[in-house]
């Protein structure tokens, strides 16, 4: 045992927790002083009633009510209560002498709530851009890879360069406007004037700069806008009140007084400021038409635009129910409305873009690419169809047997598993470079005739067997858009480029021994998308890769 006494923790407590239980706190305590009685009317002194300052009856206090339980009277009449016909509140004009009538507390009336702004019935559309499926056609057709059919929509909605909007309003009675060929929309013409001036300037006139001599004179000062930084000149100039309103009408009418603008103009008497004016006045900017048959000249920028609204304001802002717009512009427009309903088509499209998809069908289709389904049904398009290599691998040789064994046994493997299994243990020989490009060459021959596919992942997998295949076509309705997986742009260069040139074993591959390996019908089978689909944008477990490859079987 310690000889440390058992209190030793309580001198971390606070002195208060030290003290005993039983002591009061507020045994030293007076009390207040006694509080004065203040008049209503704001005297500070006691409220005097009769002669010598004594007290009326009831002490300090005001005295109780007439038929009091005292049954003492009251000089002063009932106690008048707010809220009632008569009382301070019920709006009469207060008598002189009386008591001071006070503001109402209660609720006040609530104000109409503003109406709120129906939404345009308002359609949007993403049309992918034509230049764009012509580049993304010429590198899916240069090389043999699988690419997911709505993935690749998605990758069109995912950069606005490779897209355009169309814009469709069901109000008659609410147009669309557009400044030029390919400006912002809007459902407001004011708006749509506003910016085709700025818009359109440079279309229809051209700016020309001109030297002349500096003013001549003794200037100490120079008047300069603190909001803007422009120059005005000297105070008595002659050129510094028409500077002045020009600057005001130009940036600031909208937004103060001209008195309040006044205020924030200064004078500075820096010479190196002067001489910046001077150079300025020095050189005269005129504005000509490029449009009119008779040469006009005009100085400033309002005489422009004045001229602009007489004359080319109808021409540059067009009207309609339906416009279109790049996607660039979707990105910036002012119209709030717009705005909000390009925002959630974009997404809700991202999510699904079976519009965006049925747009690139026929462009595919048109380039001899072919659309196909595989597991749960996902599209697919390539430019090799698959067809499925048959269960008699006895007549091929015994490298694309072993090549066709892995696949089967481990799909959704890659080239490097073929590597690991196939040459890898036979690294150290003198026959490995040829080995090595053997099986590239029949790699690209299995992969070139569609009897193994190649994702864009880089990884493999066999066609569907036939039964597959029609159990697929008959199963429940298509799930591609739910379990394609992300797709990004495919690459112009193929990974196989450097293998070398196919050729097919045709002596080892005798073709009445391929049952299943006969070329389907021509007509490719109709792909119809579902009436109703949920908006998915995970991958499914189909597309998620799986075990690595286990070892290579024995070579058929």
């Amino acid at each position: 045992m310690s000889d440390t006494p058992l209190d030793l923790d309580l001198k971390f407590l606070p002195d208060w927790l030290k003290e005993p239980a039983d002591k009061n706190p507020y045994a030293d305590y007076a009390g207040e002083a006694p509080r004065r009685d203040f008049d209503r009317r704001g005297d500070r002194g006691p409220r005097r009633n009769g002669p010598g300052g004594q007290r009326g009856p009831g002490g300090p206090n005001r005295g109780p009510r007439p038929g009091g339980p005292q049954g003492r009277g009251d000089q002063r009449g009932p106690r008048r209560e707010f809220g009632r016909p008569g009382g301070p509140r019920s709006g009469g004009a207060r008598p002189q002498g009386g008591p001071r009538q006070e503001r109402p507390t209660g609720p006040r009336p609530s104000e109409a709530p503003r109406p709120v702004e129906a939404p345009l019935p308002l359609q949007i559309e993403f049309l992918p851009e034509t230049d764009g499926i012509a580049a993304l056609t010429k590198q899916i057709k240069s090389t043999h890879r699988a690419y997911p059919l709505y993935g690749l929509g998605r990758m069109f909605l995912n950069r606005p360069e490779r897209h355009r909007v169309r814009v469709t309003c069901n109000a008659p009675a609410f147009p669309l406007f557009q400044v030029g060929e390919d400006g912002a929309l809007t459902t407001n013409r004011q708006a749509a004037e506003r910016d085709a001036f700025r818009a359109s300037r440079a279309k229809y006139y051209v700016e020309e700069t001109t030297e002349t001599e500096p003013p001549k004179g003794n200037y100490t000062n120079v008047a300069r806008c603190r909001l803007s930084g422009v120059l005005l000149g000297p105070t008595n100039h002659h050129g510094y009140q028409p500077a002045l309103r020009r600057l005001y009408e130009a940036r600031f009418s909208r937004r103060m007084d001209f008195q309040e603008f006044l205020r924030q103009i200064e004078v500075v008497n820096d010479p190196a400021v002067i001489e910046e004016w001077k150079k300025q006045v020095s050189s005269v900017t005129v504005y000509k038409p490029t449009q009119e048959p008779e040469p006009v000249e005009f100085k400033t920028l309002q005489e422009v635009e004045a001229h602009f609204h007489a004359h080319y304001l109808d021409a540059s802002v067009r009207s309609g129910r339906t416009l279109e717009m790049s996607g660039n512009v979707s990105r910036a427009v002012g119209d709030r409305q717009i705005r909000d309903a390009i925002r959630a088509a974009w997404e809700k499209e991202r999510s699904f873009p079976a519009q965006t998809v049925n747009r690139l069908r026929p462009f595919f289709q048109e380039a001899g690419l072919h659309i196909w389904k595989h597991r749960k049904r996902i599209l697919y398009v390539s430019s090799v169809r698959p067809v499925r290599f048959g269960s008699e691998t006895r007549s091929v040789s015994e490298q694309i047997a072993n090549l066709l064994n892995i696949v089967e046994a481990s799909p959704r493997c890659t080239r490097t598993d073929f590597f690991n299994h196939l040459l890898k243990p036979r690294e150290g020989e003198a026959e490995f470079p040829k080995l090595k490009a053997a099986l590239a060459a029949d790699l690209h021959w299995l992969i070139g005739s569609g009897h193994v596919i190649e994702f864009h992942d880089g990884t493999f997998e066999l066609p569907l067997a036939p039964k597959e295949a029609a159990k697929e076509e008959a199963g429940a309705p298509a799930v591609e858009e739910q379990a394609a997986p992300a797709v990004e742009e495919p690459a112009i260069q193929e990974p196989a480029a450097q293998e070398p040139a196919a050729q097919e074993p045709v002596a080892q591959e005798p073709a009445a021994q391929e049952p299943a390996a006969q070329e389907p019908a021509a007509q490719e089978p109709a792909v119809q998308e579902p009436a109703v689909q949920k908006p998915a944008t995970e991958e499914s477990e189909a597309e998620k890769p799986e075990n690595p490859v286990p070892p290579c079987p024995p070579a058929v």
